[in-house]
Formats: structure tokens, sequence, C-alpha cells
């Protein structure tokens, strides 16, 4: 008889199901209303950073250089489309969500860590007659999923390596 495999760690069930609700909701409200203070001037940004203009030199902003960098990279790849930034920006989010559900795993089991994921999608905002905030190409939306990715490698080392916080490094 041969012996069952280990349970897999990975919960794959509740990122799963992150993953397709964040998927349906964002990609859902993708072609959504349209802000033109904010998503209008960084889309301009993006545009001005894709055709080769150099923030700060010939333009200001008060962004950091690392979001025209995306902005304008997708605009080459996808062509200048919020549409494209708006697939780009969905498909962070998602990862982001499934991040938080790796991580709410850890922490609080498999039957609770779909919970910060849903709750973190269901306070995106969405101004109804108007737009949805999480369309606009704010820094926040690739800085989260940064965070959250480090946390999640952050925890896997400590778990791995049972690092202890008393003892020194």
């Amino acid at each position: 008889s041969v012996p069952a495999a280990p349970p897999s760690r990975f919960p794959v069930v509740p990122v799963a199901l992150v993953v397709v609700v964040a998927a349906a909701w964002l990609m859902l409200l993708r072609p959504y209303g349209f802000q033109l203070e904010d998503e209008g001037t960084l889309l301009a940004w993006f545009d001005r950073a894709a055709r080769g203009q150099r923030p700060y030199l010939d333009f200001h902003t008060g962004y950091t250089p690392g979001l025209f960098a995306m902005g304008s990279a997708v605009f080459r790849l996808l062509g200048t489309s919020a549409t494209a930034l708006r697939g780009v920006l969905a498909a962070m989010n998602v990862a982001s969500a499934a991040l938080f559900t790796v991580l709410a795993a850890r922490l609080a089991g498999r039957r609770l860590a779909v919970v910060p994921a849903l709750a973190w999608l269901a306070f995106m905002p969405v101004y109804v007659g108007e737009f949805a905030g999480f369309n606009i190409p704010y820094p926040t939306w690739p800085v989260t999923l940064a965070w959250a990715a480090g946390t999640v490698v952050m925890a896997t080392v400590l778990v791995t390596f049972q690092v202890n916080e008393a003892e020194p490094v």
C-alpha cells in the first residue's frame, strides 16, 4: 500500500474562492465610471511618460517614479487605454486578496482565511453613479500588493526557519 501524501499546507480552496470572487467583482466594475480629477490626470501623465517625457523634469507631479514606470509600461505593452490599465489594477488587487488569504490561513486557520480578503474587497470604494476607486491607478494598489507579498514571504521565512523573536538573528 502506498502511504497517503501529507495534506497540502497551501490553502488551495480558500485562495481559489477569493480569486474567483475578487476577479468577478473587480472585472465586473472594470469599465465603470471615470474620475476626471485623479484618474484623468494620472492617465495623461502615464501617456506623457510612455512617450518619453520625464516626471519632475517635463511635468510636475508629487508621485514617485515607480508609479510612472508601471503606468507607462502598461501603456507601451497594452496600448494607451484606461480599460487595459484597469485590467492590470484588477489583477494586482486579485493577487493582493489571494495573498491576504494565504496570510490569514497561517494566522487564523483555513475556516477564517477568506474573511480579511473579502472584507477588504467589500470596503473598496465604489461611488454609485460615478466611479470605482479601485479603478484609479493610485500608488496604493501596487504598494498593497508589495506589502502583502513581503509579509507572506516574511511569515514563510519565520515559520521555515522557526525564528523566535526573542532570539538574536
